[in-house]
């Protein structure tokens, strides 16, 4: 059973399904793993040790979020109408209602090629797989702010839009006019939900292995003076190498940034490596 001790992030079982381990190697490159249940995050049991090697540059990333409206509702001729459960959409976006500007902000995104996708696609990624559309609605970085009158709602699934400043929200449907005015079909929210939809994939041998976790193995190596030989260490002597951290970076000015270049806790938390919530996939 997984813990959340500080210490024994390298007992952690890992997931039936799978995890995804990334680590840095000595020469500064990315090596990424699988791993499967009864194997350990620290890398035994098994007859691999625990960990599988994944073939070399084969590692991509994929995710597909889902922007949902809560209690959505259409009025139509003086009637509201009342959506079943969630309407979720591709794409992010807020509005100004002060400047009467939209902006995109998010959508699907992925390392993936088009072979890669169509290949996670025939062996049952299903959501997990943006769409073009969809990947086509958001540049990378997002977009600057556009007149909401000369702006359509984008995405394969339609934009989720959030008031800038104000706690209010719609769902857009793809090609309809955003906010108000003619051809505007959008369902009024009670507030919205993002839903994380992301896979992390490699070839083993030249088959494909995906898992929704990705697992930070670096921590487990030492890589900064605030972990090295952070097992036998009590938590007593973990805060004082934390607090240590913390007086140098801010002596140098870095603050948070330090503990995220460095790998390394910040102040309070409890636990090493990075840990989301444990599902994932394989095809084998």
């Amino acid at each position: 059973m997984a813990s959340n001790l500080v210490g024994d992030a390298a007992e952690w079982t890992c997931a039936p399904e799978g995890e995804m381990l990334w680590e840095k190697s000595l020469d500064g490159s990315d090596n990424y793993s699988m791993c499967y249940a009864p194997a350990m995050v620290g890398g035994n049991l098994g007859p691999t040790g625990g960990r599988l090697q994944c073939d070399r540059d084969s590692f991509f990333f994929v995710e597909a979020p889902k922007f949902c409206c809560k209690n959505p509702r259409l009025d139509l001729d003086g009637t509201t109408v009342k959506g079943k459960g969630q309407v979720c959409g591709d794409v992010l976006a807020t509005f100004d209602s002060d400047a009467q500007l939209l902006k995109f902000d998010r959508g699907p995104g992925k390392t993936a090629s088009q072979e890669e996708l169509d290949e996670l696609w025939a062996h049952g990624g299903g959501d997990s797989v943006p769409s073009a559309i969809g990947l086509n609605a958001v540049k990378a970085h997002g977009e600057d702010w556009q007149n909401v009158l000369k702006t359509k709602c984008k995405g394969d699934r339609g934009t989720l839009i959030k008031w800038k400043n104000e706690n209010k929200a719609e769902f857009c449907p793809t090609g309809t006019t955003p906010i108000l005015g003619h051809g505007y079909m959008s369902f009024s929210c009670d507030g919205y939900a993002v839903e994380e939809e992301r896979m992390h994939c490699c070839k083993i041998d030249g088959k494909l292995h995906c898992a929704r976790n990705l697992f930070d193995a670096n921590s487990l190596k030492g890589q900064c003076n605030c972990q090295q030989n952070s097992f036998a260490k009590t938590a007593a002597e973990l805060a004082e190498d934390r607090a240590a951290a913390a007086a140098l970076a801010k002596s140098s000015g870095q603050g948070a940034a330090f503990f995220a270049l460095a790998g390394c806790p910040r102040p309070g938390e409890t636990r090493q490596g990075a840990r989301a919530p444990r599902r994932g996939r394989s095809f084998l």
